[in-house]
């Protein structure tokens, strides 16, 4: 949030998205599955800095060639992520 915060080093470095099935209505964005990093809040003197690589990446496939991708990247697989995700 763009606003004095609280506790400006705290939140979370990591975000998930799930755009699964809309509200009743509503229109839905895609069917996707997004993992997203944030980089830290850094309190930097003058003439420091910090470097925040981010990197996006769209994979695309059969739902065997997904699990084992899943698998390898998330230890678990396209099943039991569809299944937590319901």
């Amino acid at each position: 949030m763009w606003q004095l915060q609280e506790n400006p080093f705290g939140g979370d470095a990591i975000n998930s998205y799930n755009d699964g099935p809309p509200a009743s209505g509503a229109k839905q964005l895609g069917k996707f599955y997004e993992l997203e990093s944030s980089s830290p809040a850094l309190a930097l003197q003058p003439n420091q800095s910090a470097t925040h690589v981010h990197r996006t990446i769209h994979l695309q496939g059969s739902e065997s060639d997904l699990d084992a991708i899943a698998r390898a990247a998330l230890g678990v697989g396209v099943e039991e992520i569809k299944r937590v995700l319901k």
